[in-house]
């Protein structure tokens, strides 16, 4: 049998080994080695980070944040997040250092206006950009509490229900033009029309009259206004993306280079809208406007040092930033849950119809009339504890010296959160029915069920970081839905769900109706 050849040179040469037996390591050889080392240390050290190691959760959320990623990318978070919990109970690990509550208890533990908590790195993305500059002091994003607490001292009474109250005529004008244009366009049998999509035209163009004495364009024009509603989509929806990996932005938006490459004239168009009418309000001589505007103006006239010209912008383009489609959610929400519930859709009407024959009811519907519909408010209630507007958890860092949240020890830094989707479907405190839409539910109930059920709708935070326009976004919706239903028959047609879209806002798709103008309009 012939002896096989054996090629000892090329093996020495392959091993890069020497005659000599000395071992020649190649530099790239080391630099990977290194690299996969360090890889594997991150990796294990998020695996097994101290106090969070035994928590329950997606098993490759331990290791590293891409499973977070992932799966907000998706646009379907909220319902990830009810599931993993209804899995692994009201404490799950979501990613290395992040971890989700769903627990009554922890909702006073972590956002009451006592707590230590401090809002984590998420925020920091939900800044825009201004002049070509990163804006870093719009009021929602800041981190820093002493700023935050400063900044709402100084604004908070614009936005108190008896300040509102100065608007609602704006509201009333809004409202005027909104169901006009319904009976022109739409009050005709067969006709068909996305009123979701109108609501949301609505909610822009009402909070912009409350705030500029003008609207954006949206319901007279019928259509997206300079791309505002799909620029607002597209920045929440790389706004709550890459804020699961922070770094992310200081390598895109948050980037210096970015920074210096961009046009100073080129904002977002929210921004270029508010510039544009505070130049005009500027020049203009005319003092007799009821609206924030004029109220921001007369704070800057005040105190210029404590009001400077850009924090006027920021509250101006918050309203509408924030504002707008918080509120088209919730309204769409509503309208759909009562067009899917025949039986509560007629109860509401029947109480509309009831107090306008015995004439509680003005043309149009007055706020202090709206809140003594007890069936209305309930279907607010239970509207946005079924399809609140946020669906990501309100994140928080735990503070120095760590926190026990529902009797467990979280070490300082820990991001905890609670998502207000899954505990607006806390059975512990609404029942076991939490998917039915049952505003009865809110009625009759003793003063502690109430306060338990109030404290679980994070509709619009909690504590001190409790919305600012809170009270604005109650004041449309309270005011349009009943007389929207007084006016209107509405009828839904196709299909009965609404595609949803979770990014950070909980976007939706759909609701194609037909409406018919009622004997009785107002």
């Amino acid at each position: 049998m012939p002896k096989t050849s054996f090629d000892h040179d090329g093996l020495l040469s392959l091993l890069q080994v020497d005659r000599l037996g000395d071992t020649k390591i190649s530099p790239y050889t080391v630099v990977v080695a290194i690299c996969v080392s360090f890889l594997w240390y991150r990796l294990l050290r998020n695996k097994f980070k101290n106090g969070l190691a035994d928590l329950p959760g997606p098993p490759l959320a331990s290791w590293t944040r891409f499973w977070m990623l992932w799966d907000v990318n998706k646009g379907g978070h909220m319902y990830t997040m009810r599931e993993l919990h209804r899995v692994h109970g009201p404490i799950v690990r979501i990613a290395p250092n992040n971890v989700s509550i769903a627990d009554s208890a922890a909702i006073k533990s972590i956002y009451s206006p006592s707590a230590k908590f401090t809002k984590s790195e998420f925020y920091d993305v939900m800044n825009f950009r201004m002049d070509g500059k990163l804006n870093e002091g719009n009021i929602f994003a800041v981190r820093d509490e002493a700023k935050h607490t400063e900044a709402k001292r100084q604004f908070a009474s614009l936005y108190s229900p008896r300040k509102l109250l100065t608007y609602e005529k704006r509201v009333d004008e809004t409202s005027h033009l909104f169901f006009t244009l319904l009976n022109e366009r739409f009050a005709k049998d067969g006709v068909k029309f996305n009123l979701g999509e109108w609501l949301q035209f609505y909610a822009f163009d009402v909070v912009a009259q409350i705030t500029f004495s003008d609207h954006l364009g949206f319901l007279r024009e019928g259509k997206d206004i300079d791309g505002v509603i799909h620029f607002l989509y597209t920045f929440n929806r790389y706004s709550s993306t890459v804020a699961q990996y922070p770094i992310l932005h200081s390598l895109l938006l948050a980037n210096p280079i970015v920074e210096w490459l961009s046009d100073p004239t080129r904002n977002n168009p929210v921004i270029n809208f508010v510039q544009s009418i505070l130049k005009e309000r500027n020049d203009s001589t005319e003092t007799n406007h009821v609206d924030m505007i004029q109220d921001l103006n007369e704070m800057r006239k005040n105190n210029p040092e404590k009001v400077p010209a850009h924090r006027v912008v920021d509250m101006c383009a918050g309203n509408i930033l924030a504002g707008s489609d918080t509120t088209g959610i919730a309204l769409r929400a509503l309208l759909h849950l009562l067009l899917t519930n025949p039986r509560c859709y007629k109860k509401l009407r029947d109480e509309i119809d009831e107090k306008d024959k015995e004439g509680a009811l003005s043309s149009p519907i007055q706020m202090n009339e709206a809140s003594d519909l007890p069936f209305l408010q309930a279907c607010l209630k239970e509207s946005m504890r079924m399809h609140p507007s946020v669906g990501m958890s309100l994140e928080r860092l735990v503070p120095k010296g760590g926190a026990t949240i529902c009797d467990r020890y979280f070490p300082e830094g820990t991001v905890v959160g609670v998502n207000p989707f899954v505990v607006g479907r806390d059975t512990t405190v609404y029942g076991d029915d939490v998917d039915v839409f049952r505003p009865e539910r809110w009625i009759g109930v003793t003063h502690e069920q109430n306060i338990l059920m109030e404290r679980n709708l994070l509709a619009f935070g909690a504590g001190k970081r409790l919305c600012l326009g809170k009270h604005v976004s109650l004041l449309e919706m309270t005011k349009l839905v009943p007389e929207l239903i007084r006016r209107f028959d509405i009828q839904l047609e196709g299909s009965e769900n609404l595609e949803i879209l979770d990014y950070w806002f909980s976007f939706q798709r759909g609701l194609t109706c037909s409406i018919t103008a009622r004997a009785k309009s107002g």
